[in-house]
């Protein structure tokens, strides 16, 4: 099975040395998506400061697979009164 990486790069990088099994692309994805909610939830705090943060999905070769950007935008109410 192939092995892929999840590298996430916020305020203090997080590299991925091991690496996880899945059985493809589509697997890996899913699971991409799930720990990004997981540190979504982890670190709601430090992203409210709308620090922008990504997570980048490599293979064996070290390509990239996918890329998860994550930022908070505040809309001020305030902007759209008329």
């Amino acid at each position: 099975m192939p092995r892929y990486y999840f590298n996430v790069h916020d305020d203090g990088n997080s590299l991925n040395d091991d690496g996880i099994e899945f059985a493809d692309k589509r697997a890996a994805g899913i699971e991409a998506l799930r720990y990004a909610g997981e540190l979504i939830k982890a670190k709601a705090e430090q992203l409210l400061g709308g620090n922008p943060w990504y997570m980048e999905v490599t293979d064996e070769r070290g390509l990239l697979v996918f890329r998860l950007n994550f930022r908070l935008i505040d809309f001020p109410l305030a902007a759209f009164a008329k």
